[in-house]
């Protein structure tokens, strides 16, 4: 049964600049992670799991009943989910060790997420069930299969300081968005695109 999701391809300056990100943040954690391979990198509008061969038709049609006006986007900043607990006047909170590892949007967030909502709406009546919380546009860097005693904070904020020395990001325009199918390997998930929707087709 295929594994689904919907999601925003980058282009590949952006993949090159998040990748030094990734070694920056990998440079610095000792924590046990599996990082994500730049050939997998995009933004998630929408995960849809195992869905019936007999159906993917069915969400294709939907998808490509969705419209939007194309926008620009630029990633930039980091953090994690869940988020770090924020600092006190005694130290720092102690709370869940992150899951995950992300680069966030500094420009096209907004726009990104109302594309998501029309997502959800489309694929609703399929019995796919909305977000149950408000999208944040984001690309997956790595999954912490088990937590060290890392200085999180620290790692996070040298790499955006880092990544400030560098310059702008790359701006892209997003006027497409791609149902994939993903396939898990041994050495992370592969994904084949199945439809591309807007963009000239």
């Amino acid at each position: 049964m295929p594994r689904l999701f919907v999601g925003v391809d980058i282009p590949p300056a952006c993949r090159e600049r998040a990748a030094v990100v990734r070694h920056c943040l990998a440079g610095r954690l000792a924590s046990d992670i599996r990082w994500t391979r730049p050939d997998s990198w995009h933004l998630t509008l929408k995960f849809l799991g195992d869905v019936p061969p007999e159906r993917v038709d069915a969400v294709a049609a939907a998808l490509a009943a969705v419209a939007f006006a194309p926008f620009a986007a630029r990633l930039g900043g980091c953090g994690t989910f869940p988020p770090l607990a924020a600092a006190s006047g005694r130290g720092r909170k102690r709370g869940q060790p992150p899951r995950v590892l992300w680069l966030g949007l500094d420009r096209g967030g907004d726009e990104l997420a109302r594309l998501a909502s029309a997502v959800d709406e489309a694929l609703a009546p399929l019995g796919f069930a909305p977000a149950a919380t408000p999208h944040h546009p984001h690309l997956t860097l790595g999954r912490v299969r088990r937590a060290a005693p890392d200085p999180w904070f620290e790692a996070l904020a040298a790499c955006d300081a880092a990544d400030a020395r560098i310059g702008d990001w790359p701006e892209f325009t997003v006027d497409a968005f791609t149902l994939w199918r993903s396939d898990l390997m041994p050495d992370g998930a592969r994904h084949r695109v199945i439809e591309r929707f807007g963009g000239g087709g």
